[in-house]
């Protein structure tokens, strides 16, 4: 089990600390992409806009994603504390899917 734990545990904090460094660099990003928008004609910055927000109707799935794979990993979470599941080392894992892709 504590190898679990440990893998749970350095996953969701390696995603956290990957989304603080994301932040930081997409905010940094929008500046510029602004200063570069404000720079289009009216005609451009509105066809820019239409593309943004149809963009934004696409975007709903790969969202959705996260949130399953979440829910994943608590579903998988619950069935080994309930005994339902063994315990795997990262290594067997890794192994076990290159077998399977062969």
């Amino acid at each position: 089990m504590p190898h679990f734990k440990t893998f749970i545990f350095s996953n969701f904090n390696y995603i956290i600390e990957q989304k603080k460094y994301d932040i930081k660099k997409l905010t940094s990003n929008i500046n510029e992409i602004e200063k570069k928008a404000l720079e289009l004609s009216p005609h451009d910055r509105a066809l820019l806009i239409r593309q943004l927000l149809e963009s934004l109707e696409e975007g709903d799935e790969e969202e959705n994603a996260e949130e399953l794979w979440i829910d994943e990993a608590k579903r998988r979470y619950d069935l080994y504390k309930q005994g339902k599941t063994s315990e795997r080392s990262a290594n067997q894992v890794i192994e076990n899917a290159k077998t399977k892709l062969k």
